[in-house]
């Protein structure tokens, strides 16, 4: 079976220095990954974007990063995962009911 290298791109935030960057490079080489963009941004997020962008076009499949708290909060999508604090209700949308599942 003939398995496809997945594309990856490193998105660094704020003055983490080289050995989170070190950490990720690890992380791709670990997966197998075919490191595209080395992506590094500063406190405001401002550069998410252009990884974002790269995923939504397909040039990359995996976006490697040393925290999911480094990315902007205002990002869309916003991704949570079960091992983070809930949003403030008001800052998110809050789900009332459970959603349906799609068919």
């Amino acid at each position: 079976m003939h398995r496809r290298i997945m594309r990856a791109a490193i998105y660094v935030a704020g003055r983490l220095g080289r050995r989170q960057e070190d950490r990720c490079l690890e992380r791709c080489e670990q997966g197998g990954y075919e490191l595209v963009a080395l992506v590094r941004d500063d406190t405001t997020g401002i550069r998410f974007g252009e990884v974002a962008g790269m995923a939504m076009r397909g040039e990359i499949d995996v976006m490697v990063t040393p925290s999911l708290s480094l990315l902007p909060q205002d990002r869309v999508p916003r991704i949570e995962t079960l091992d983070t604090p809930a949003p403030v209700r008001g800052v998110a949308p809050v789900l009332t009911r459970r959603p349906r599942p799609l068919d």
